[in-house]
């Protein structure tokens, strides 16, 4: 069985890219602390509310309806969907997660997720983590304001 081509490789996203682009949206080593709270403290606990309203507002959108209604396993896209938000943000920095998240972004275009949609439902996921994470870090407005500015 050959191997996977590697995406990074194939776009050209070296190590100095890599630095230079999470440079760009200010991501440094440091804010793997926040990678690790959002998961702990956000995602882990709500993630089922997180994914069941991700898609009760997917399945109200005439073209992702469409999309969705095409014969998909939408029990295996919920499970991929688990997968991904679990690993959001873990290892930001690292070439595997630049390849995984690649390997999404090709997925969605292999199908065809018409581009703005795409952008239009990952911003709903960051509304629905924004969230919860409003409840959880309410007392706090600074890390509130750090760990918002993380995951946008």
């Amino acid at each position: 069985m050959p191997a996977k081509e590697s995406l990074i490789a194939r776009f050209g996203f070296t190590p100095a890219r890599r630095r230079a682009l999470l440079g760009l949206i200010g991501l440094a080593k440091g804010d793997r602390v926040h990678a690790a709270w959002l998961q702990r403290n956000v995602i882990v606990p709500h993630i089922d509310e997180i994914i069941d309203e991700f898609y009760r507002r997917l399945w109200k959108h005439p073209q992702a309806k469409n999309i969705l209604g095409q014969g998909f396993d939408v029990a295996h896209l919920r499970a991929t969907q688990r997968g991904y938000l679990l690993t959001l943000g873990i290892g930001f920095d690292r070439a595997a997660y630049f390849e995984g998240r690649l390997r999404v972004g090709v997925a969605h275009a292999r199908v065809p997720v018409p581009l703005s949609l795409y952008q239009a439902a990952y911003s709903l996921l960051q509304r629905l983590i924004l969230a919860h994470l409003s409840a959880s870090a309410a007392k706090t407005p600074d890390r509130y304001r750090a760990l918002a500015a993380y995951l946008i």
